[in-house]
């Protein structure tokens, strides 16, 4: 399944670990820093 992550704080990198440990990918991560996103590669988006 190919995530985005609307976040970056505690959840988000627990989220991360357990998804990739799961055989998931992480295709987006919204931080401060990010401008430009578009969420329709994603299979499921979670803030």
């Amino acid at each position: 399944m190919k995530i985005a992550l609307l976040g970056d704080g505690k959840m988000g990198k627990t989220i991360e670990w357990l998804a990739e440990e799961r055989g998931h990918e992480i295709i987006f991560r919204l931080t401060e820093a990010s401008e430009k996103y578009d969420l329709q590669k994603a299979d499921v988006a979670i803030d």
